[in-house]
């Protein structure tokens, strides 16, 4: 059984040649894969040997760290990274070194408007409303510890002093007398009205005895 080769540690001058010649402008990874190294190494060979890529300048300008400050507060870094043309890691060490943190207040009007529009809305459709990020929202919501109304509640309601439940069936409003009692629901209630339930028991009734003749 034959020894298997490992490549040496050593970079010889062919590779450090090639190396800075397809570090500028060609993928990392591809670069590893033409050399026969891994991923790593080529990475911190190119750090050592001062190599960089054509388009991505080590240094932020004063625009970018203005921009920066200016979307960190209320953006993720992914969303930063996007509008700034850099990588997550970039924003993330840039707002570290320059000190920025996520602490815009919540004003009493946004919490209030929070609360009123959050049983029937989705996170992403807050976070437009209010003009912050899906994460800050979802951060709000779980520290106000709102919920969610389930679909038990949002089928009830009171009319005139009158009890009403919407009929899952038909999606009409009737009284609650209109609905079979259910012990397994947690309204002590059926889903579906009277009136539906025997239509679709007769409907039933009709196929079965279709089938035996």
């Amino acid at each position: 059984m034959g020894l298997e080769t490992k490549k040496p540690h050593y970079w010889s001058a062919n590779e450090l040649e090639l190396l800075k010649k397809l570090y500028p402008t060609e993928n990392t990874r591809n670069i590893a894969n033409k050399l026969g190294r891994p991923l790593i190494g080529v990475k911190n060979k190119a750090y050592k040997a001062g190599f960089r890529k054509i388009g991505r300048p080590t240094f932020w300008s004063s625009q970018e760290d203005m921009l920066l400050k200016k979307l960190h507060p209320d953006n993720t870094a992914s969303e930063i990274a996007g509008r700034i043309g850099r990588s997550v890691a970039a924003i993330t060490n840039r707002a570290h070194r320059l000190k920025l943190k996520k602490c815009r207040a919540w004003s009493k009007k946004e919490l209030n408007l929070l609360k009123k529009l959050y049983p029937g809305r989705t996170s992403q459709k807050l976070a437009k409303r209010l003009g912050r990020s899906v994460p800050a929202v979802q951060m709000r919501i779980s520290k106000l510890g709102l919920k969610k109304r389930t679909r038990c509640e949002q089928s009830r309601r009171v009319v005139s002093g009158v009890k009403q439940k919407q009929c899952y069936k038909c999606k009409q409003w009737k009284p609650e007398n209109m609905f079979y009692r259910a012990r397994c629901k947690k309204d002590g209630l059926a889903v579906w009205c009277k009136e539906c339930s025997y239509r679709a028991t007769r409907k039933s009734l009709k196929r079965r005895l279709a089938l035996r003749n």
